[in-house]
């Protein structure tokens, strides 16, 4: 306890000393010089630098007491060394005041921990458990507002503002990238929501002649050449006479293997006939991309495109055609307004709902027809 020396002073000029006072009297409990001489009291069995690493001093709040601490292994130690500092710290201000304005005195020694302050396995588990459960639920809240993405068939409905026409497993084991018309990867599990999708495209051919069909998704790896391959597969299981147009001229999704296709077509180096390819499903066809073009846009935008999609609908009583993403490339904005209609195929859990708002924004146009349940 740090007090008033004389009994002279008037009280406020008291207050006012000690106050100025207790701070600096706390640090001076933990220099070198008083912990030197704690050293030498516990007959140098802690050095001086030992105990500036485990004494510590603090004034209680409103109060004229300052606390001094120790912590050590063993708490007789520590007792100790919090004894020593203090009394360390009495004969330094001892022979620096010497009989001066205020007075220090120790009102009450260490004393031996009965229990160790750290650790404390019931208390650091119940902390533990409590803080993991609240960084839990703010990490859960946080994904939640973070995820944008479309989550439920009703909710598809709602941006489209239309109802969807099928909704259908993409998880059940079959590659998306598989050969056309190989049935012998196709996943289980998909084989009624793919039927309920041809039967409802069906239904709307009946006041329609609808009969070319663009296949398209707002992004990349939303299934697009997956659901393409299936529908067209479904078709022919129907006993439709079905060609799959791999109109994707940036990358070779269903036409691996094949040198020539559609873009040799367009550009007058190979007749249609001559690069149509049947498949291992009865009942159809695919017309491969061929190479990658420099221009993709303009060749689909051709009057020659519009050709072959003629002559594919004079064929065939069913072309799927599989274009890229509609938010990445204007391929399929050509294509759209020269089939009888659109499939937008969304990925729930992943595709955005900005994509989906624009891809349908973008399919509004003039002479385009969004697919929709009859």
């Amino acid at each position: 306890m740090v007090s008033a020396a004389t009994t002279a002073q008037s009280e406020l000029s008291a207050v006012q000393i000690i106050e100025q006072l207790l701070h600096t009297i706390s640090n001076i409990a933990v220099s070198r010089s008083v912990l030197e001489n704690a050293s030498k009291r516990m007959m140098n069995k802690r050095s001086s630098g030992q105990l500036q690493g485990s004494v510590r001093s603090r004034v209680l709040l409103d109060t004229q007491l300052i606390i001094i601490s120790a912590t050590d292994r063993e708490p007789r130690t520590a007792m100790l060394e919090a004894d020593a500092a203090a009394d360390s710290l009495i004969d330094y201000i001892h022979q620096k005041e010497g009989n001066g304005s205020y007075k220090i005195e120790k009102v009450e020694p260490a004393t031996m921990p009965k229990s160790p302050v750290s650790p404390k396995p019931v208390r650091n588990g119940i902390l533990g458990g409590f803080v993991g459960l609240i960084l839990g639920c703010a990490f859960a809240a946080a994904l939640e507002a973070l995820d944008v993405s479309v989550k439920s068939e009703e909710e598809l409905g709602q941006l489209l503002g239309q109802p969807v026409l099928a909704e259908i497993p993409l998880a059940g084991g079959g590659p998306r990238g598989s050969n056309a018309g190989d049935a012998s990867e196709e996943p289980a599990g998909i084989l009624e929501p793919i039927r309920t999708l041809r039967t409802n495209i069906q239904y709307m051919g009946i006041d329609a002649d609808l009969r070319t069909i663009l296949v398209t998704s707002p992004l990349l790896q939303e299934g697009k050449s997956f659901i393409s391959k299936q529908l067209a597969m479904a078709f022919a299981a129907g006993g439709k006479k079905v060609i799959l147009v791999d109109a994707d001229l940036r990358k070779h999704g269903h036409s691996a293997g094949h040198a020539t296709g559609l873009t040799d077509v367009i550009i007058g180096s190979a007749d249609l006939s001559g690069v149509v390819v049947k498949t291992e499903t009865d009942g159809m066809w695919l017309l491969p991309s061929g190479p990658i073009p420099p221009n993709p846009s303009e060749l689909l935008d051709s009057a020659a495109m519009q050709g072959v999609l003629g002559s594919l609908r004079t064929s065939y009583d069913v072309v799927i055609v599989d274009s890229c993403p509609i938010c990445m490339f204007s391929d399929p904005l050509v294509l759209a307004s020269r089939v009888d209609g659109t499939l937008l195929v969304v990925e729930s859990g992943s595709t955005s709902v900005r994509s989906v708002e624009t891809a349908n924004q973008l399919l509004s146009g003039p002479n385009m027809k969004l697919l929709e349940p009859p």
